[in-house]
């Protein structure tokens, strides 16, 4: 017998006991998604205020709260979805960009030269995508009736439940930024004097670079002042200060990028105010707008890098960091031709920069981790596709912003008080995603967490305004059914899993690398190399933790004084480590530098494989042909050494000042070396077009005086150093310290104090000591302020008066090395921040601070300087341009 249906259905109160524990359920999931919400923004606040928190979230504990933050907005996106069966698009097109915006880097990922790099940097953009639609599918859970109802009904009348929380976190967001701007003035005003850029002041605080910050402050600037635009009550002042504040922190953070953007951020307001006015409020607007434009320049201004920027080009010159610029984006654009499509890959930048650097850039712009330029820099790691997209989704916000503009002007629409805040919303969003845009240009910030946070934040809160204003456009993707959900809900937690799998060996490699550092610190060596070398074993991909146990290891073994078969093995652990650092980075010019110098004693002929790399990558880096002379030498190829020696001589023309060529294997060579040195010198003169040869420029930038000419001081001073016949010299073409000192030499004391009153700045300290020198008794006490370390040396030295004596008689060990190489590059900061070459290098202190001979450093806009380099390499070496490993 067949039972009755209706015995099959749940009674009333069966129903009404499911219902209760649904509830249940519900309010349960519901406070874990809060929870899980409030950690990621706890998160972003955190780097947002956290001093150097660029630095910081690439160690440990900093780099798991950060994972665990966006592993947080992945899963209260999941637990929203739980609750409301349904996946909310961002509308207006938005979706499908940000779907061909993950196929492009995944597609860029697979096909990358270094594809674990790259999965890391996917694995972080998927991190931003949960907080993204986490983000929309709570604004969207608040919209309502946006798809019915009358003209006035659309938008302006309902969404009320949206337009609150926008404010919400408008409000939070301007308000976190007028803190982060007082904590940024607070860190930066005792320490302003040390981060000094030449003449001008910059502020790196708090996110660890000024040019960060400045994107940071540029992003929360526009929404602070609609925040007070929009209020009519005692907290308009409040905003509108805040505002002040913040546009006072961007300026003295000196960046370029953020300048331009406040500038941009002025025109577009008077643009936006003059269209919003007609008849004859459209020309008081005009008159007022004016004088805002004015204003803005003027503030902009007041840093003394924009007049810089503004006085080079005036002056004949161009701003050396523009020329940095230029050779980066010249860069990025041989990167990109390698991989038109797809790119190089994300995060691959840095490992293949250096085989593309252009040669004509001299060291301008050498061994950098991003391109300054976003487009670029998206070009360049993601191809076509990637940068495709970019335009794309920057056109689709533009367009949502500028329909939302007129809709807000329309009629009824305009007047009514929810419809005003809301417009007010939009200013602060198109004024920061414009001032962003604008800045970005100069720069490459997205993965930096503050800013990153912001873009997605001010992304979703526009398409939440596009649905609620514009229903008609916002229905397609405006959801998936119900039928789908549950692969929609399986396709998160994968995602979720996959970035808790990428990220948990280099979040442990991580912690591991800070227990070895303390132990390393506490002296239990022992436990350092377990520790470390266990680190190294976790991202095999990564060559930072091998190069950084070298580095730690030959710190070591300079401090060991009496146990030489010690010192041998730690050496020896040294080399085998470096050397996977070098096989899994066989392009950076620094590792293969380090390599050749560690291995120089036990290996040569390893050494000058190594030396020769990275004079390929690097041609004009000081110092490293010396070394390669040397490992040639220990070779017994003493015609290699030779030219190696005169390359170095003409790329450093000082080091043949150095105390080494009188007491060392060297002496011997050192004629043969000197005679290639000075033909290098008159073959690159000679082949220089008159203009050029009289006139060269200093530091990147044009010279002062037009008749400066580096090289030629390089060549006359060499002579005159090994008593060689000067011939006919001009003294107007050297700089003040060096006429000088010929002056002195040739006994025309008077004349050479004439001289010495006109040195620029920089020159200071030459021509002190060059007149302490001339009257010892008369000048000595300018000495005064010499730095202690030397102060007695140089003066007992004033007792000396053959001037090439003096200027040989106190020498110095110097040692060249690489500052941040975990910060910028390889995206580490357990190890040592500044880790110094092996080998050092006796210098002659008194010539380095008369600055007798200028280098390489001189030449970063002197394309002719460069090649006459690598063509001599070719020529005397036969080192041709590095092929890709």
């Amino acid at each position: 017998m067949n039972p009755d249906p209706s015995e099959l259905e749940p009674t009333g109160s069966s129903r009404q006991v499911e219902s209760t524990a649904h509830s249940s359920q519900g309010v349960a999931w519901t406070a874990v998604g809060r929870i899980a919400a409030g950690f990621g923004l706890l998160m972003v606040v955190l780097f947002t205020v956290l001093p150097n928190s660029y630095g910081q979230m690439v160690r440990w504990p900093w780099v798991a709260v950060w994972q665990l933050g966006f592993l947080s907005f992945g899963l209260w996106g999941l637990l929203q979805l739980r609750a409301q069966q349904s996946l909310r698009g961002l509308g207006n097109g938005l979706d499908w960009v940000a779907g061909l915006g993950l196929l492009s880097l995944v597609l860029s990922a697979l096909f990358a030269s270094y594809v674990q790099p790259a999965v890391w940097y996917v694995v972080m953009a998927c991190g931003y995508a949960a907080m993204l639609y986490s983000l929309n599918q709570w604004f969207s859970s608040s919209e309502t009736g946006a798809q019915t109802g009358t003209e006035i009904d659309i938008g302006a009348q309902t969404g009320a439940g949206a337009s609150s929380q926008r404010q919400r976190l408008l409000e939070l967001m301007g308000g976190l930024g007028i803190l982060t701007s007082l904590e940024s003035l607070i860190l930066w005003w005792p320490i302003r004097e040390t981060l000094q850029d030449g003449d001008a002041l910059v502020n790196p605080m708090p996110l660890g670079h000024h040019n960060l910050t400045a994107g940071y402050l540029g992003l929360v600037l526009a929404v602070v002042l609609a925040l007070g635009v929009q209020r009519r009550d005692h907290w308009r002042w409040a905003w509108l200060s805040g505002g002040g504040l913040v546009g006072t922190a961007l300026i003295v953070t000196g960046s370029r990028g953020g300048i331009l953007g406040l500038l941009a951020l002025a025109v577009a307001a008077a643009l936006v105010s003059i269209l919003s006015h007609s008849g004859k409020h459209r020309w008081r607007v005009i008159g007022f707008s004016g004088l805002m434009l004015v204003g803005a320049i003027g503030f902009a201004l007041s840093s003394p890098r924009a007049q810089r920027m503004v006085s080079a080009p005036l002056s004949g010159g161009l701003d050396g960091n523009i020329v940095f610029r230029f050779v980066t984006i010249q860069t990025g654009l041989r990167l990109w031709q390698t991989s038109p499509v797809t790119g190089i890959g994300p995060g691959n930048t840095f490992r293949l920069y250096d085989l593309y650097h252009p040669i004509e850039a001299g060291q301008t712009a050498s061994n950098v981790q991003q391109m300054h330029c976003t487009p670029v820099h998206l070009l360049a790691e993601l191809g076509l596709l990637g940068f495709g997209v970019y335009l794309l989704w920057i056109v689709l916000l533009a367009r949502l912003w500028g329909r939302l503009w007129a809709r807000l002007h329309q009629g009824p629409i305009a007047n009514l008080e929810r419809a005003q805040r809301d417009l007010w919303q939009l200013y602060g969003i198109g004024g920061g995603l414009l001032i962003y845009i604008v800045s970005s240009l100069t720069d490459f910030q997205l993965e930096n967490i503050p800013i990153s946070s912001l873009l997605v934040a001010l992304t979703v809160m526009l398409a939440s305004l596009g649905r609620q204003y514009l229903p008609a456009d916002s229905a397609i993707g405006r959801f998936i059914p119900q039928p789908r959900q549950r692969l929609v809900n399986l396709v998160v937690i994968g995602g979720l899993l996959v970035m808790l799998l990428v990220w948990l060996p280099v979040t442990q490699a991580m912690y591991l690398g800070q227990q070895a550092v303390a132990n390393f610190r506490r002296n239990d060596l022992q436990g350092f190399y377990s520790q470390w070398s266990k680190a190294g074993q976790l991202v095999p991909w990564d060559p930072y933790y091998d190069f950084q146990l070298a580095a730690y290891l030959q710190l070591l073994r300079n401090g060991i004084t009496n146990d030489d078969a010690l010192k041998q093995d730690l050496n020896r652990i040294a080399i085998q480590y470096m050397g996977y650092a070098v096989q899994t980075a066989p392009n950076d010019a620094f590792f293969n530098e380090y390599l050749g110098r560690l291995i120089l004693d036990q290996n040569p002929k390893r050494a000058v494989e190594s030396l020769t790399r990275a004079v390929q990558l690097q041609p004009l880096t000081p110092l490293t042909y010396y070394h390669l002379g040397q490992a040639e030498l220990a070779s017994g190829q003493r015609e290699r050494a030779v030219a190696a020696y005169a390359l170095e001589s003409f790329v450093n023309p000082g080091v043949l000042t150095a105390p080494v060529w009188s007491s060392s294997a060297q002496a011997a060579l050192y004629p043969a070396v000197l005679e290639q040195s000075l033909n290098l010198h008159e073959q690159f003169l000679a082949g220089l077009p008159p203009a050029r040869n009289a006139t060269a420029p200093s530091s990147g930038q044009v010279a002062a005086a037009a008749t400066y000419n580096p090289i030629y001081q390089d060549w006359v001073l060499l002579r005159w150093f090994n008593q060689r016949p000067l011939g006919e010299i001009d003294l107007n073409r050297l700089n003040p310290t060096a006429h000088a000192l010929l002056l002195l030499d040739a006994g025309k004391t008077a004349e050479a104090l004439r001289v010495l009153e006109q040195v620029p700045p920089e020159l200071e300290l030459g021509a002190k000591l060059l007149r302490a020198w001339s009257n010892p008794k008369r000048y000595g006490q300018e000495l005064a302020a010499y730095p202690e370390d030397n102060r007695e040396q140089v003066l007992a030295s004033l007792q000396i008066r053959d001037l090439r004596l003096w200027l040989r008689s106190i020498d110095t060990r110097s040692a060249r090395g690489l500052g941040d190489i975990g910060y910028f590059g390889y995206r580490n900061t357990t190890g040592m921040t500044d880790v110094p070459l092996p080998l050092y290098f006796n210098s002659c202190v008194l010539v380095e601070q008369l600055q007798l001979f200028p280098t390489s450093q001189a030449f970063q806009d002197f394309p002719a300087y460069a090649r006459f380099v690598v063509a001599a390499q070719a020529e005397l070496l036969g080192i041709g341009r590095p092929a890709p490993v």
